[in-house]
C-alpha cells in the first residue's frame, strides 16, 4: 500500500509519517447500511482490525466492497486538518491520487493553501508541473518545490480558473474547501472542465461526516457539522448533486467512491486518527459552534466525549467521497 511522504511543509506538520497496510478488497454482498454492519465484524481475523466499506457508483451501477484496514505501523499526527486528511485518504486508499492518470503534464490543485498533496506529487512527479490556486495565501514558512507554482485568487461568488481552455491534464479539488455559493457551483465545475485537456481528468473530494447514523449525539453533531460547513468555520464545504454537474459539464466515465472509514477507539489506529481529527478541529472552532448551536462553549466540551462513547456504541463510520470523471472528446 502506498503511504505518504515524509517531507514536512510547516513546522507544525512535523512528526511521525504514517506508514500501514490493508488486505486486499473483496466484493462484498448486499447488506445494511447501518453504522455498526458497515464496519464490525466477529472473529479473530477482524480483532483490533476494522473494516471499511466502499461503494462505488457509475451511472446505474453500484458495487460494494469491504477492507479490512490492518494497524498502523507507525502513529499518524493529528496536525492541520487538511494535512491529516491528506495522511487519511493516503492511507485508506493507497494513493495520493484517484484519477486513473500516470504521467501528467500539468496538474491544477484547487484549494492549495494547504500545499502538502502538492509538494508530495512534485515529488513523484518531477516531469510534472504544478500549479496551487486558492482564495487564501499559503503559509510565509512554505518552500515549493521547482515544479511547483502558487496562486492566490478570489475563488468566491463567481468563481472563475483564470488559465486558458484545455490547460491541465489533471484538476483536483480537495475537500472542496472554498465555499461555491449554490448559484455558482454548475459554474464552478465547467470552469474545471473548461481549464482541462481532452482526455484528462476531473477530481473532487468532499467529507460528509456521519449522514443518516442514528444516535442522539451522533445526529446532534452531525448538523452542527453541516452548519459549520455552510458558515465556512471548517475547511470543507458540502456540495450536493456532483455527479450530475460533472455529467451536465460534459465529463465521461463520471464515477463517486464512497469510502466509510471507522471512527473511534474500537476500530483501532485509523478510528482513533478520525477522531482525533474531529476532536481537534472541534475544539479549533468550539465558540463559532456554540454560536451557530446556540448553546454554550462548555456544551460543546461536555458533547465530545459523549459523541466518542456513541460512535464506539454504535461502532460508526465517516463518510468521504472521492468524483471522477474524464474529458472526451
Amino acid at each position: 500500500m502506498g503511504t505518504p511522504l515524509s517531507r514536512s511543509w510547516s513546522d507544525s506538520s512535523r512528526g511521525s509519517t504514517p506508514t500501514g497496510s490493508r488486505s486486499k478488497t473483496r466484493g462484498s454482498a448486499s447488506g445494511s447500511t447501518g453504522s455498526g454492519e458497515d464496519c464490525r465484524r466477529d472473529g479473530p481475523r477482524y480483532r483490533n482490525n476494522a473494516i471499511m466499506r466502499i461503494i462505488t457508483k457509475r451511472g446505474n451501477k453500484r458495487s460494494e466492497e469491504e477492507v479490512v484496514l490492518e494497524p498502523l505501523s507507525d502513529p499518524i499526527p493529528a496536525v492541520d486538518p487538511l494535512i491529516s486528511h491528506h495522511y487519511l485518504m493516503t492511507t485508506i486508499t493507497g494513493s495520493a491520487r484517484m484519477a486513473p492518470i500516470d504521467e501528467p503534464k500539468r496538474v491544477l490543485d484547487v484549494g492549495a493553501s494547504c500545499p502538502v498533496w502538492m509538494m508530495e506529487l512534485a515529488e513523484e512527479l518531477p516531469n510534472t508541473q504544478f500549479f496551487g490556486l486558492d482564495t487564501k495565501p499559503m503559509p510565509d514558512d512554505v518552500i515549493l518545490p521547482l515544479n511547483c507554482t502558487f496562486t492566490t485568487f478570489n475563488l468566491r461568488g463567481v468563481p472563475r480558473i483564470p488559465y486558458p481552455d484545455s490547460h491541465f491534464d489533471y484538476v483536483r479539488h480537495r475537500l472542496l474547501n472554498i465555499a461555491v455559493p449554490l448559484e455558482s457551483q454548475q459554474y464552478y465545475i465547467n470552469e474545471c472542465v473548461r481549464t482541462t485537456a481532452w482526455g484528462g481528468w476531473v477530481e473532487i473530494c468532499q467529507s460528509l461526516g456521519s449522514p443518516g447514523q442514528q444516535g442522539e449525539y451522533i445526529e446532534m453533531w452531525q448538523m452542527l457539522l453541516e452548519a459549520a460547513m455552510q458558515e465556512r468555520l471548517v475547511d470543507n464545504y458540502k456540495m450536493d448533486n456532483v455527479v450530475e454537474m460533472m455529467e451536465i459539464a460534459g465529463l465521461s466515465d463520471v464515477q463517486s467512491k464512497e469510502y466509510r472509514v471507522p471512527i473511534g477507539d474500537w476500530a483501532g489506529p485509523v478510528g482513533k486518527f478520525c477522531w482525533n481529527c474531529v476532536d481537534a478541529g472541534a475544539r479549533d472552532v468550539i465558540h463559532g459552534l456554540s454560536r451557530i448551536g446556540h448553546t454554550s462553549p462548555q456544551s460543546i466540551h461536555e458533547l465530545l466525549p459523549r459523541l466518542l462513547q456513541q460512535y464506539n456504541q454504535e461502532q460508526s463510520y465517516v463518510s468521504l467521497v472521492v468524483y471522477t470523471g474524464r474529458k472526451v472528446y
